[in-house]
């Protein structure tokens, strides 16, 4: 038996209809001329997602945010604004973060890595990787991966892919050195690039850091997953992701102290910890560009801390300098 499903015509409001719309769900709006402005930049739905703040304990996380739902608090309209304004502050930040850190582990895999194995292309080089790393799925998917970066690079005839189609031409066959094909990998490739390496050369990279080797691919595949958040403009501040692994136990115990608060009960965490693997990486590999510094003025206008999963005074100069 087939279903019927009602036919469903979503009629378009104008700016001035979504604005009373707002209004008719408890939201305060001042100046309706410069609301309608803002509100065609930001858009319908992007702003509402905004306002519908998710709960934690049953505790909405910005008294009035749920507004957009009927909350019986009144929402200002520039309050939603001001979340927005900072989530895209936090995003350029954490962006400014993940390019360091992928630039850092780029140079290590291309130059450092290659120089002491003796390969430009080590990553095809069996006597260079881990044992049966050739065999692994997790080598297949690699492979895979590239080669659809490449194509996909070619296809769009981005500058990146130049040298890689002239290459190609000239060298048939031939595995392509990192230096050139590492322009169009992501962090995630270079994740993929460093579990394969051979177990002294990946304790040698993460000990850079104060890091096991599982701890620093962890974090490093949790940055990757940040970094994708931003480039596709989800909410950053108040999520939730994966568990990452935690830093050694002193630092676990001195940021529990002083700067986190617990993680939700549902084995997922707040971007605090995240902000402190990126902090914690570019102070070791880049300390000259103030980083950290730069994340704290962003984090001034932080809307609500615990929301973050951060405590009032977490900013501890001992952990976060």
């Amino acid at each position: 038996m087939r279903i019927q499903h009602p036919e469903y015509i979503a009629v378009p409001l104008s700016t001035r209809e979504q604005l009373r719309l707002l209004e008719q769900r408890g939201m305060v709006i001042d100046d309706t001329d410069r609301a309608g402005f803002a509100l065609q930049k930001i858009g319908f739905h992007r702003f509402v997602t905004y306002a519908a703040a998710r709960e934690v304990d049953g505790n909405p996380k910005i008294p009035g945010i749920k507004g957009y739902i009927q909350h019986p608090n009144p929402t200002q309209f520039s309050d939603i604004e001001d979340i927005i304004d900072f989530d895209e502050r936090l995003s350029d930040i954490i962006f400014q973060g993940t390019r360091i850190v992928e630039h850092w582990i780029k140079g290590v895999l291309e130059y450092d890595i290659a120089n002491r194995l003796g390969s430009t292309a080590w990553y095809n080089d069996k006597q260079c990787l881990r044992q049966s790393a050739h065999d692994s799925r997790e080598y297949l998917k690699l492979l895979d991966e590239i080669n659809k970066r490449v194509e996909i690079d070619r296809q769009r005839r981005l500058p990146a892919a130049k040298p890689i189609t002239d290459w190609m031409s000239a060298n048939p066959r031939q595995p392509i050195p990192l230096p050139i094909l590492g322009e169009v990998f992501d962090l995630k490739i270079w994740g993929f690039l460093y579990s394969l390496l051979k177990e002294q050369f990946k304790v040698d990279i993460s000990t850079r850091l104060d890091y096991t080797p599982e701890q620093f691919l962890g974090h490093l595949r949790a940055i990757s997953d940040m970094r994708n958040a931003c480039a596709h403009h989800d909410i950053l501040w108040n999520r939730e992701y994966l568990r990452s692994p935690s830093p050694h136990h002193r630092i676990r115990n001195a940021l529990s102290h002083y700067s986190f608060l617990p993680d939700p009960k549902n084995g997922r965490e707040l971007i605090a910890r995240r902000l402190y693997t990126i902090h914690n990486i570019t102070k070791h590999v880049a300390p000259e560009s103030l980083w950290t510094e730069k994340m704290k003025a962003v984090m001034l206008k932080a809307p609500d801390l615990r929301a973050m999963g951060f405590k009032n005074d977490w900013s501890n100069p001992s952990i976060w300098s």
